[in-house]
């Protein structure tokens, strides 16, 4: 199984490249292994969008579970032999190898244009290895301003505690400041406004901090209502769980019962949550409530 859409991105790197190239759609390939690096012929593929405000790191957990998905439809077939394949196009191959990124050397160049730096941001912001840095500061998005660059690429515009604003070769662009913390306070506060002020300076709206919670996780434990909808419009993904397999609508389920909100996990449920979804210790929602509890959940949908 390979994390790209063979022919294309060989070799390392495939949650990146596609960034890099402002792919609007990625993919995962079953092939067989030949001597080549990648070159097999391929077996079946599952393609899947990329939305604008993906980082490396959502590319990543989408590729494991298109993976997943793939190798559940294809593993009997596997087991029994009924495998045809086609073999892979010279058209639109690429490879890159380990050395084609020194992420030791990773750094923002603003002598670029500002589409390609704001791509750069995206391909290498994933929180558990690395993050650009713009004077030391973690920068987790880069937006790109209307305003033509007036002066030379690099040139500071303004700087605050959230942002940096400079010229590229072509557009100004703002650099925003990592500020996760104060994101999941607004999350829990159930405050949309800040919220709303606050989502450049996360790395994409699944972010989470080193436990797994993401700010749709702790929205749904504080029942606030408004900054759920919010983000599930945004895009965040109802099933997205913590470092246990917590989802939030496991968290929910404790605003529910505790009568701090209801609504919270009937929306999460119309959004796609599944009640049969199981943490990492292999159980689901049903086994943290005693039945009369589960039935009322259950009734809530």
């Amino acid at each position: 199984m390979h994390f790209s859409r063979l022919p294309e991105y060989k070799g390392m790197f495939t949650s990146v490249w596609p960034l890099l190239e402002s792919r609007a759609e990625a993919g995962v390939t079953l092939h067989f292994i030949d001597r080549g690096i990648d070159t097999g012929d391929i077996v079946a593929q599952q393609v899947f969008p990329i939305p604008s405000w993906w980082t490396c790191r959502d590319l990543y957990f989408a590729f494991n579970q298109h993976a997943g998905q793939l190798l559940e439809q294809w593993f009997a077939r596997l087991l029994d032999g009924d495998v045809r394949a086609q073999p892979q196009s010279a058209v639109g191959s690429s490879y890159f190898s380990k050395d084609a990124i020194d992420y030791g050397a990773l750094k923002i160049n603003p002598l670029s244009t500002a589409w390609v730096l704001r791509n750069q941001i995206r391909a290498f912001a994933f929180r558990e290895y690395q993050f650009l840095r713009w004077d030391g500061k973690p920068v987790v998005s880069a937006t790109i301003l209307p305003g033509r660059s007036q002066f030379k690429a690099g040139t500071l515009i303004s700087t605050t505690d959230d942002y940096v604003e400079l010229c590229t070769i072509d557009y100004d662009v703002r650099l925003n400041f990592d500020r996760l913390p104060e994101m999941l306070k607004a999350c829990e506060r159930g405050d949309l406004e800040a919220v709303v002020a606050l989502q450049a300076n996360i790395a994409g709206y699944n972010d989470a901090n080193p436990q797994g919670w993401t700010p749709l996780i702790v929205a749904s434990y504080a029942g606030a209502y408004e900054v759920v909808d919010w983000l599930l419009q945004q895009g965040a993904d109802p099933e997205r769980p913590n470092n246990k397999g917590t989802t939030p609508l496991m968290y929910a389920k404790d605003a529910y019962l505790a009568g701090r909100c209801r609504k919270t996990f009937q929306l999460l449920l119309r959004k796609g949550a599944r009640l049969e979804a199981a943490d990492h210790c292999g159980r689901a929602l049903a086994d943290y409530v005693t039945d009369e509890q589960f039935a009322q959940l259950r009734g809530a949908f």
